[in-house]
């Protein structure tokens, strides 16, 4: 049986990574323990990954201290403290243990920070560039093994400098069996829709200010949409609010808009005047009309077709009922709106309104 002081420094000569340990030997040749001090200071994460033979898809500088305590079977990182260096992609800072057992692997138990430019660094079913939101800020407990990391609590925040705010929570795991485990709500706020221009594509009309939220389940290509809500726009000019799902925001064969499948929604509009929404959308429409109303649509991201509602045209002498029966939404395109038809209703305060529409005489029959 032995027993002695053990204190090392051991460096990789091909990557120039050092780690020193100190600390007390017991045991034989054969059964041993050890009760360590670790600092270690690694070129590469995953060098460090294969102590505890797993893969990851960071990258980047490591360095950690910890307290190892072990055995011929496996060890225990304690009091762990980690720093991932791969900035401008992404830099995080974990605290807490690691163990390693020969015969059943890997565990980590730790909480993160750190500030990252894509959501790939965490897991892969869900792969955003948020490099358009500027200083992006994160935060969550990272359990489960290397190989399969189970992300909770997690929270994210960032505040671009054209204004685009977004917060998100939820809970991560590698392409679960069970879609609904992956969870993600998400609120953004931003003071035009062209600030989402890196993800949707080109949006040719302003609505001013906007608020979104929903949530996000899924996993890697199939990612549904529940509880959307959009609200854009303001009173004096055009007010719109968008509910509704889809069932994949995510497909893996098409970007922006086209990427999104199985919409169903319904779009609430209101405006003092239809000029307004005239220039918005760029499509002829008589001025001088209070506009309200709701109508459903369904769809793909760039190609929405109307299912129902009334939209209403309302003057002193005039009350239009529009009921979309087919056409065309496509926002990234100009005009949106493209093949329109719909049954039309009137209600009249005379005959004569209708003069306002006609260069001919339209007499006045009640």
């Amino acid at each position: 049986c032995i027993r002695d002081s053990l204190t090392g420094r051991f460096t990789a000569p091909d990557s120039g990574s050092e780690v020193r340990l100190d600390g007390e030997l017991r045991g034989t040749i054969e059964e041993f323990n050890y009760d360590l001090s670790l600092v270690g200071n690694y070129k590469d994460i995953g060098e460090f990954m294969r102590g505890f033979r797993a893969y990851n898809r960071l990258k980047g500088g490591l360095q950690v201290q910890a307290r190892m305590q072990g055995n011929t079977d496996g060890f225990e990182l304690k009091d762990a403290q980690f720093l991932l260096n791969n900035l401008p992609d992404y830099g995080i800072e974990a605290a807490g243990s690691m163990t390693y057992d020969a015969v059943s692997g890997n565990t980590i138990h730790l909480v993160a920070a750190g500030e990252l430019t894509s959501m790939a660094a965490l897991v892969d079913w869900i792969d955003v560039d948020l490099r358009p939101l500027g200083r992006t800020q994160g935060s969550a407990t990272i359990t489960g093994t290397l190989n399969r990391p189970i992300i909770d609590e997690f929270i994210l925040h960032s505040e671009s400098d054209s204004g685009l705010s977004v917060n998100v929570k939820g809970h991560l795991e590698p392409d679960p069996e069970n879609l609904d485990i992956n969870r993600m709500n998400i609120d953004i706020y931003g003071p035009e829709l062209a600030v989402l221009e890196p993800w949707t594509g080109s949006l040719p009309y302003q609505t001013g200010e906007f608020a979104a939220s929903g949530i996000l389940r899924g996993k890697r290509g199939e990612i549904a949409l529940e509880n959307f809500i959009l609200e854009l726009g303001n009173t004096d000019s055009v007010k719109a609010s968008i509910k509704g799902s889809a069932d994949n925001v995510a497909s893996r064969e098409k970007d922006g808009l086209a990427a999104i499948s199985g919409l169903n929604l319904s779009l609430s509009i209101a405006s003092p005047d239809t000029a307004n929404i005239a220039s918005l959308i760029n499509y002829p429409l008589p001025h001088g009309f209070e506009v309200k109303g709701e109508i459903q649509i369904s769809g793909n991201g760039d190609r929405m077709e109307p299912v129902g509602g009334v939209i209403e045209l309302i003057s002193s002498d005039i009350v239009a009922g529009i009921t979309p029966t087919s056409g065309i939404l496509n926002p990234s395109a100009s005009p949106p709106l493209t093949g329109l038809q719909a049954d039309i209703s009137l209600e009249l305060s005379d005959t004569s309104a209708l003069s306002q529409f006609t260069t001919r005489a339209v007499p006045a029959l009640g």
